[in-house]
């Protein structure tokens, strides 16, 4: 589970793992691996162009699901993998006051 406000962001990284949760060295990953968010509302992802990680950019708050997909085979004879994390986004809290101005105006 992640949790940011909508002013954060943070770096995803993905990793080859076994069936039991191991990290498998060396694997192979053919082609780039696909992301996506569940809800664009809550967040948007900026994918590296390898596919091995992501930045996750708050954008509203709500909860939504980080996907991404890559095939462990080969062209001929692909093995999807995949993996998801849960995201909770906050709407930042205010910290300061702006004051703009408007034209000025003869009195």
């Amino acid at each position: 589970m992640i949790n940011l406000t909508t002013d954060q962001k943070v770096n995803l990284t993905i990793t080859p793992q076994s069936a039991l949760g191991r990290t498998v060295p060396n694997s192979t990953i053919n082609g780039v691996p696909l992301w996506n968010i569940s809800d664009t509302n809550v967040g948007s992802l900026v994918v590296a162009a390898d596919g091995f990680s992501a930045f996750l950019i708050g954008a509203g708050a709500g909860t939504a699901t980080v996907n991404v997909i890559a095939n462990a085979g080969t062209n001929a004879n692909p093995v999807q993998i995949g993996g998801s994390i849960a995201v909770t986004v906050a709407q930042a809290p205010a910290a300061s006051l702006a004051i703009s101005a408007s034209a000025v105006i003869s009195q």
